[in-house]
Order: structure tokens, then C-alpha cells, then sequence
């Protein structure tokens, strides 16, 4: 048995100068991936579960570019408390409590549409209102559902 989980993280579209300006998700979750380091906030569901060697897949909402689209796979390195009370000007997430420091980063050759796999994931319960399972910041699911998102990204 394996001593790790498998997280979903959720990157969504942020706000820039006062509502002006919507950062794509994928810019933020290039940005965060190449700098190896995930912020997650105080309301994050399992923010206090997540640990070293956890394997992640991240995951975008909104509707700029590869929304809706799971992009990228990764390793937890370990979590970070945040020793001040930051904030995340690009997100509308709130205060940050930590940061995931991770390893393994693999941008998907072919990014999956969870419209092409939403009958296959057993963590859609109804997919008329899939998009209630991508709320949240962080969501858990199982190895056979990373393995499926894996298993699309290479046809």
C-alpha cells in the first residue's frame, strides 16, 4: 500500500487592476509550476492533509485558454506554512496559509478535456453539475482516475 494521496489542484481565472484586466488560469499555472511553488489558501479543502510525495494533477476552471482542461502532473516536495498574512493579488482565493513546494513537474503533451473523460472519473458524480467538483482549491481523488488523465494525455 502506498504512503501517498492523489490531489486535484484547481487553477482559476484571476482578477488584475480592479476588475480590468482576467488573468488566464493557464498564465498562473505556468507562472506557479515554473517557479515550483502552489499557493493554498486558508478555505483550501484538504490543506492540512497534503504531504510530501502526495502526486498532484492541476487542473484549470474558467474560460480563457485550456479551461476546463487538466494540464500538468506533479509531486509534492513538502508544504510550507506562510509565516505572514499574504495575499494573492491574482486570485480572488483569499490569504495564503501555505505553499506546496513540488518536484516532477510534467506539462501534458496534450492537455485533457474533462469533457472527454467526465463519464470515466469516478469522483463525477453528476455530470450535468460537473463543475461543482472543481470548487475548492484542492480535491482528492484516486490513482485509477490519475492514471486515466495520464492515459488521455498521450492519444
Amino acid at each position: 500500500m502506498s504512503n501517498f494521496n492523489y490531489y486535484y489542484l484547481i487553477c482559476s481565472d484571476g482578477i488584475k487592476n480592479n476588475n480590468d484586466y482576467m488573468i488566464p488560469a493557464y498564465e498562473i499555472c505556468v507562472k506557479r509550476l515554473k517557479e515550483k511553488k502552489w499557493p493554498i489558501y486558508t478555505r483550501t479543502k484538504h490543506a492540512k492533509e497534503i504531504k510530501s510525495g502526495d502526486k498532484l494533477a492541476f487542473y484549470l476552471a474558467g474560460r480563457k485558454k485550456l479551461s476546463q482542461h487538466f494540464v500538468s502532473t506533479g509531486v509534492v516536495n513538502r508544504r510550507e506554512e506562510s509565516k505572514d498574512n499574504l495575499i494573492d493579488i491574482e486570485s480572488n482565493s483569499g490569504m495564503i496559509s501555505s505553499f506546496l513546494t513540488l518536484q516532477n513537474i510534467d506539462f501534458l503533451l496534450k492537455p485533457v478535456p474533462i469533457k472527454k473523460i467526465i463519464d470515466r472519473l469516478s469522483f463525477i458524480t453528476f455530470a450535468g453539475a460537473y463543475g461543482l467538483h472543481f470548487q475548492g482549491g484542492c480535491r482528492k481523488f484516486n490513482k485509477s482516475d490519475y492514471e486515466l488523465i495520464l492515459k488521455y494525455s498521450k492519444q
